[in-house]
């Protein structure tokens, strides 16, 4: 029951009062320079290959991982680079431009085993659209691996498209 009413709760917000957030902060884009920064850094996923999803090629991700800062994701390479060495579809999911650099560097040096997402803070959707993105859209891999605490609501909600959620 706790389960069902904390999924609830989450679906709630999401769709309730982060969608139009999103809206709200894209009207507002051009009036707070951090938000155009923010939202032109997010909309770099529509244009950078790399931030291509595995879905448009009809492949699956083995695993995606959520990295918020350059610390967090020097604590999963070890993890990363031995997914790697077996082959295997790594996701990663940043949140801060610090990481950026790093992100896109490993996802050009495995080409076909790296995607790389920016999640959209201020321009979060359901559905991809315009300036709007959705990270449900974007994963593919059955696992999310969380590296310390960043737990988003719209990444929480994977749950609820059959995802594993590991901490």
């Amino acid at each position: 029951m706790s389960q069902i009413f904390f999924t609830s709760v989450l679906l709630i917000f999401s769709i309730f009062i982060r969608v139009p957030l999103s809206f709200l902060l894209i009207i507002l884009k051009n009036l707070f320079p951090f938000l155009k920064n923010r939202i032109e850094f997010e909309r770099q996923n529509i244009i950078d290959e790399r931030c291509l999803s595995f879905k448009k090629e009809n492949l699956n991700a083995d695993y995606c991982f959520e990295v918020s800062s350059e610390g967090e994701l020097e604590q999963v390479r070890p993890l990363i680079e031995i997914f790697l060495l077996q082959n295997k579809r790594i996701e990663i999911i940043f949140a801060s431009p610090s990481v950026e650099k790093k992100c896109l560097n490993m996802a050009a040096a495995y080409p076909d085993l790296i995607r790389v997402y920016r999640l959209p803070i201020a321009g979060f959707s359901p559905l991809n659209f315009l300036y709007f993105q959705s990270v449900w859209q974007w994963v593919s891999a059955p696992k999310i691996l969380f590296c310390r605490y960043d737990f988003y609501p719209e990444l929480l909600l994977l749950k609820c498209l059959n995802k594993k959620l590991i901490l």
